[in-house]
């Protein structure tokens, strides 16, 4: 006996508390039986501590279950931790002068599922880059897309160039040296520096 529950053979049934087996409960061989207290009733006894609370509490009757599901197609795709995706602001771009600036933005928030991610970015033309190359790191977790622009400032190497070749700024990640981003770029320098 106890304030909390009861165990014992043949208690039967009343409305004041909850009643079960053992063998059925706990799996034990017998047919023991134990009444909880409702709500937050008690047993009366004398003696014993003061202050206990009643009944059964749901973390010591409920058993968690847990449902696993096997994800499958986009949704299997979207649980995968990668890395965030940037892109490159605007349509066109066209490079008059010796230096130009690039806007960049992270287009998701680094979180759980998405790391944050380093990019070299230059305008080649074919494999050959005719401006300097920047790092950039995009890792922020802000929510406002206006704190994950970046912008990085490119600028042309010695040479002559033709508005008319196909230039492309690329954007490649560091850790692989996979091409993240690709666009085309038209540089139109009417007259060369004299500096």
């Amino acid at each position: 006996m106890h304030k909390r529950y009861l165990i014992g053979p043949d208690l039967g049934r009343v409305p004041e508390a909850h009643h079960g087996t053992l063998g059925v409960t706990a799996g034990a061989g017998d047919q023991t039986e134990f009444w909880l207290p409702r709500a937050t009733n008690l047993f009366n006894f004398s003696g014993g501590a003061r202050f206990v609370h009643g009944g059964a509490m749901p973390q010591e009757v409920v058993i968690p279950l847990v449902t696993i599901t096997q994800l499958r197609g986009t949704k299997k795709e979207d649980s995968h931790s990668r890395k965030v995706s940037v892109q490159v602001l605007g349509t066109s771009h066209k490079i008059t002068t010796p230096k130009y600036r690039f806007e960049l933005i992270q287009t998701e928030a680094v979180g759980e599922r998405r790391q944050p991610i380093i990019l070299r970015a230059a305008v080649f033309e074919g494999a050959q880059a005719v401006t300097s190359v920047e790092t950039v790191t995009f890792d922020s977790s802000s929510d406002d897309i206006e704190g994950r622009k970046k912008s990085i400032l490119l600028e042309l190497r010695s040479g002559t160039f033709n508005k008319t070749t196909d230039y492309r700024l690329v954007l490649r990640e560091v850790e692989t040296e996979a091409e993240i981003e690709s666009v085309p770029v038209i540089i139109d320098r009417s007259f060369d520096d004299d500096f």
